[in-house]
């Protein structure tokens, strides 16, 4: 996937238009306001990608563009691989219910920084099905988009 650096709207920065557009606290607007000076935001033909250094992970926020909900596997993968590099690894979080913040269609990957790996998953190499291969045994995948 394709991105190019953006910029977000000056509004974004003004904590009192964060907090009566997004109905949070100032204190909570603050904080948003705060993120979003310390974000890179990039934008590819569907989808914005914010991101911020978060300490031993770069922080990605992703939408897209027209909003709706995404959750295919291999797009997240790919923006992971364009915006952090091949070898990094990423995690999306499904928090304690106490620390759910669930406020649009956006997601967030967590990607270790220095391709360092995560002590789960897999160890034995490459294998990526075609859709006639997942058919094979059953099972169903979508090509890949190479565009």
């Amino acid at each position: 996937m394709k991105f190019e650096e953006a910029s977000l709207p000056p509004e974004a920065f003004s904590p009192s238009f964060v907090a009566a557009k997004f109905k949070v606290s100032m204190e909570v607007a603050e904080k948003l306001v705060r993120h979003h000076m310390q974000e890179k935001v990039y934008l590819s033909a569907t989808h914005q990608v914010n991101v911020r250094d978060a300490g031993p992970y770069t922080h990605l926020s992703i939408k897209r563009i027209d909003k709706e909900p995404e959750h295919d596997w291999r797009v997240l993968q790919d923006i992971k691989t364009s915006l952090c590099g091949p070898e990094a690894e990423a995690i999306e979080l499904y928090p304690a219910e106490s620390r759910v913040i669930d406020m649009a269609n956006q997601f967030h990957l967590w990607v270790l920084k220095d391709n360092r790996r995560f002590p789960v998953g897999w160890d034995e190499g490459r294998q990526v099905s075609s859709a006639e291969e997942a058919a094979a045994i059953g099972a169903k995948q979508r090509e890949i988009d190479h565009g």
